[in-house]
């Protein structure tokens, strides 16, 4: 039997991948004869000069993608090729989030939870391993070098934001195929998901008008990353509806939303219906025009904008622009999966369709809807 010999395992992507591709592509060039019993692990470790943790796995692969089989009490043999899968290795990816406290401070639990079952979607119907580990959200130096060892012993990894950009430009120096959604600088990422945020504040506004309401307003961000307000006024323009100063409310937080919310109701004349860049941030604005003896929608319409929360907490009337979290996650797994397969070229990207979800606070369904219901959670 040939095994290569002064091998030199590169850093790029793992060692156990190298390994893996290295002996499969001698077994299918019918280097190494079907039938023949292959070397103790002992032995390739010394050859390929990894662990032998790291030759387990690679041998692992093999095994399970037909190339080797096992007898026991015998050891293990090369695999005849009618037993030899088509597709190449199962892949070994790794979703990196924030530590739990981390997400809970953050009131984005909703959408990484979302997120995480859509990876693990993705990564089961790619048929590929998922695990996945959390860091905190500012890492020490200390804290990213242990990251970086634990993430290039996967084949790939998946982030969602942009907040561990320094781990990220680390691994894209290595060519380590990361998949992100949300990220501000593509060129560090092998594949991307998107969303068209035109396109999403459209779908919302324009139900809005549909309804017949001409004086709409906005709570949200007026500046920054993410903010909708510019596109929010292109749509009024372009509808020749106006708009007055005391209809707009700056609330960069979810944690200003209660104080935002209030005086934006307290000042006259009041919007016939408020269009918000968050859904956290919509239910505080019911909430408040609750406590002001408003009804939602006959004397407030509400459209909200983000996660779709309505099936993980008590019921509520919400209409919103319902960014599909579990399709960004589902849709990055299954990307990073192809690429690490070669079936897909990097850099790639895919946009994914926000989607209008109608209920009673836009003023559907219900002349009045009951705003207990509403009930946000921070």
């Amino acid at each position: 039997m040939s095994v290569l010999t002064d091998i030199k395992v590169p850093d790029v992507h793992t060692k156990r991948r190298y390994i893996y591709e290295t002996l499969r592509r001698q077994i299918l060039a019918a280097e190494i004869a079907p039938g023949t019993k292959f070397p103790p692990a002992s032995v390739l470790c010394q050859q390929f000069a990894v662990s032998y943790m790291t030759m387990h796995a690679a041998l692992n692969d093999l095994v399970r993608d037909g190339c080797l089989i096992r007898h026991r009490g015998k050891g293990t043999f090369v695999a005849d090729a009618s037993a030899r899968k088509k597709r190449p290795m199962t892949t070994d990816l790794v979703v990196v989030l924030p530590v739990q406290e981390d997400i809970i401070n953050s009131s984005q639990s909703s959408e990484v939870f979302q997120f995480l079952h859509g990876c693990t979607a993705g990564a089961s119907a790619a048929q590929a391993r998922l695990g996945m580990m959390s860091i905190p959200s500012r890492p020490g130096e200390d804290e990213v070098r242990v990251a970086l060892e634990q993430i290039l012993a996967h084949d790939g990894a998946i982030f969602i934001g942009d907040q561990y950009d320094g781990l990220m430009t680390e691994l894209g120096r290595r060519h380590f195929p990361v998949a992100a959604y949300g990220v501000g600088d593509v060129t560090k990422v092998a594949a991307r998901v998107e969303y068209d945020r035109a396109d999403a504040v459209r779908q919302g506004m324009r139900h809005l008008i549909e309804h017949g309401y001409h004086r709409i307003g906005l709570l949200g961000a007026l500046a920054g990353p993410g903010s909708k307000y510019n596109l929010f006024r292109e749509l009024l323009a372009e509808h020749g509806l106006a708009l007055d100063a005391a209809w707009v409310q700056q609330c960069s937080s979810i944690h200003d939303a209660f104080q935002d919310a209030h005086a934006l109701l307290s000042r006259q004349p009041r919007p016939q219906a408020v269009f918000v860049d968050n859904h956290r941030k919509a239910l505080a604005l019911i909430q408040v025009a609750q406590l002001q003896g408003l009804a939602i929608p006959r004397d407030l319409a509400v459209m909200g904008y983000g996660a779709d929360t309505a099936s993980q907490s008590s019921p509520h009337s919400l209409s919103l622009v319902a960014l599909p979290y579990a399709d960004f996650g589902r849709q990055c797994a299954q990307m990073l999966d192809h690429i690490i397969r070669g079936q897909t070229q990097p850099p790639a990207c895919r946009i994914v369709q926000a989607n209008l979800v109608i209920r009673q606070s836009c003023g559907c369904d219900s002349p009045a809807m009951d705003t207990r219901d509403a009930m946000p959670e921070f």
